[in-house]
């Protein structure tokens, strides 16, 4: 499943257009939604596009499926405390960029 749905994303980066109004301004703003399994894959994946989708005037949304609670080397760190960290990161760096909003399925993170 994990390895379907990366092939389903990386098509999705690697067919999408240059601008989203190769054809002419739509009647109503294109929305798209950039779907990755871990905060900060869509940062490293796909930000420079979906920076250029919102500054176009796209209503750009990301879906985050794990919920990132895994992954630190601090033997502190509970994996609630990281949860939130990730999530407050990928808010901010989503915002930067002009993304709509972020949503968590909260899946945990396997490790």
């Amino acid at each position: 499943m994990k390895q379907a749905l990366q092939a389903f994303v990386a098509v999705i980066l690697f067919s999408a257009p240059c601008s989203l109004y190769s054809q002419g301004a739509p009647a109503e703003k294109p929305r798209v939604l950039w779907i990755a399994a871990h905060p900060d894959d869509l940062d490293y994946t796909a930000a420079g596009t979906m920076a250029t989708f919102a500054r176009q005037g796209a209503q750009v949304y990301y879906l985050v499926l794990t919920d990132g609670g895994k992954g630190s080397e601090d033997r502190t760190m509970t994996p609630e405390r990281l949860r939130d960290i990730r999530r407050e990161e990928q808010r901010a760096a989503a915002k930067v960029l002009g993304v709509q909003d972020v949503f968590f399925l909260d899946t945990q993170t396997a490790r």
